[in-house]
């Protein structure tokens, strides 16, 4: 799409009115003082934003890359950029050391104000970071929205070299690259998303080591493109993000999960934060296992979460009074209608299962979006910015398959529903998480008719179903019977049939 060129008029205009000054929150750059601006659309181009000063903000240029993320290394002048942030970053860590006499084994509160805004620190965050402060191996235990992403944040933005992050999902990436890089700190994540021109410019930067975290899923040191040799780098910590995928998933689906030990080991062995917010005693010991670390320190914080209130609704039972409960879309639809310009996210676990809600909301006036992995990266973006209010028109109700769910960290949905039960406790617990994060009262409903139970069964079936599984990732017999195992124990257990 050729972008439409914004009138010299209407440029004037809008730094006028935003008195040439970045409009993004806490930001002061300024042309004034030098700094480079640009506009940016509100409702994007693609989505029938037009050029005029009610769709026109003014952004620095840090902030401006910062919601093209898709494209922060493409441009000409993303090197000067970078170079740029990484000056930022140091002046601020010298301006909180030295202005205000800050002891980095001591008093972590400026940075943590820095990074989050908080003046004190959550349970379990503050023994996690210091201890990564320190050199060892950390696993972090803690709920969905308890502020784990700060407990590696905060040191591998006090250590001299890069932090290398795998993360399971691309939205996951986006988010918290994102969030990293409104702070004006360098960060990058690398996926299957990013052109070619993209990825290789990325990666000339992590060459030079302008980034201080770097982002990226497990199976991308199975690549075999050449250029995923400069990953192989001196890293301050390597970060596990949702740990539990080790364990959980790294036999069946994500086999690259069971090679992080022998790839710790392929980078120097830099200190381990591992986190998760689902991990028994018996799965914090696979994970510590799998990553070949005996001398974890294990910090764990709980799972409940009490400003989520818990619905379960079991369609074609009778209420007190005698009545039949009416059906999923039926309920889904009075939800949506009783609470208005409230966020809510609906997962639905197959995409035939997810076109036809979308197609009943749609049918009934109701502002929705389906988020799968079957979208063009494009539509991915536009709709994950819409719902995080980034882009305009925004989004109030999504529907989502599991790669969206465990991605996403907004902090005002107020509601999750599922369509179906989830496969495991553990996907459930993670998925209802993303409700309330902001500590607001909130709901997870949780739909099901006895014909879920199939459809649970056949859904948990389908790794070894697929061809040529067993030869693909060099299984046994003795595997393929441990994965029948975990697949079996995986799959939802609760009293609803």
């Amino acid at each position: 799409m050729t972008k439409n060129k914004i009138p010299n008029d209407i440029r004037k205009l809008c730094y006028e009115r935003d008195n040439e000054t970045c409009q993004f929150p806490g930001c002061t750059l300024s042309r004034k003082n030098g700094d480079n601006i640009n506009l940016h659309h509100i409702k994007q181009e693609q989505s029938g934003g037009k050029e005029t000063p009610d769709n026109l903000i003014t952004l620095c240029n840090i902030h401006h890359k910062g919601m093209h993320m898709e494209f922060s290394a493409f441009y000409p002048d993303s090197q000067g950029i970078l170079y740029k942030m990484n000056r930022v970053t140091k002046n601020t860590l010298s301006k909180i050391r030295k202005t205000l006499g800050v002891d980095d084994g001591n008093d972590l509160i400026p940075y943590l104000i820095y990074l989050t805004g908080n003046k004190k620190f959550r349970p379990g965050q503050l023994k996690t970071i210091r201890t990564a402060i320190s050199g060892k191996n950390v696993l972090f235990v803690s709920p969905t929205g308890s502020g784990k992403s700060v407990c590696y944040q905060l040191p591998g933005l006090l250590a001299d070299n890069p932090t290398l992050v795998i993360s399971p999902l691309k939205t996951l990436m986006k988010d918290q690259v994102q969030s990293i890089w409104s702070k004006k700190i360098p960060t990058t994540y690398i996926n299957s998303d990013l052109t070619s021109s993209e990825k290789k410019k990325r990666y000339d930067f992590i060459h030079k080591k302008l980034y201080k975290f770097i982002f990226v899923a497990p199976e991308r040191f199975d690549s075999k493109d050449p250029q995923t040799n400069y990953l192989y780098n001196q890293y301050s910590h390597l970060v596990i993000d949702e740990a539990h995928e080790i364990e959980m998933w790294g036999m069946a689906f994500r086999p690259s999960y069971r090679r992080l030990g022998a790839l710790h080991g392929q980078l120097g062995e830099p200190p381990i934060i591992a986190l998760t917010a689902t991990a028994s005693k018996h799965t914090q010991e696979l994970i510590l296992e799998s990553l070949n670390v005996k001398d974890a320190e294990i910090i764990v914080t709980g799972f409940f979460r009490d400003n989520i209130k818990i619905k379960i609704h079991k369609v074609g039972e009778l209420n007190s009074d005698g009545y039949r409960l009416i059906g999923k879309y039926k309920y889904i639809k009075d939800v949506i209608i009783n609470n208005p310009s409230q966020k809510i996210l609906i997962f639905a676990l197959t995409v035939k299962e997810g076109e036809a809600l979308l197609q009943f909301l749609r049918d009934n006036n109701i502002d929705s979006e389906f988020y799968h992995s079957k979208l063009e990266a494009k539509e991915k973006m536009n709709i994950q910015n819409r719902f995080s209010d980034i882009e305009d028109p925004k989004l109030e109700v999504l529907i989502s398959t599991s790669a969206f769910g465990m991605g996403i960290d907004i902090s005002d949905i107020r509601h999750v529903i599922h369509l179906s039960p989830a496969l495991s406790l553990t996907d459930y617990t993670q998925q209802i998480g993303r409700a309330g994060r902001d500590g607001y009262q909130s709901y997870a409903h949780l739909l099901y008719h006895e014909n879920d139970k199939s459809l649970l069964k056949f859904m948990s079936s389908l790794p070894l179903s697929t061809t040529g599984f067993k030869e693909k990732h060099k299984y046994n017999d003795e595997d393929i019977r441990i994965v029948k195992g975990k697949l079996n124990q995986q799959v939802v257990r609760l009293p609803l049939y």
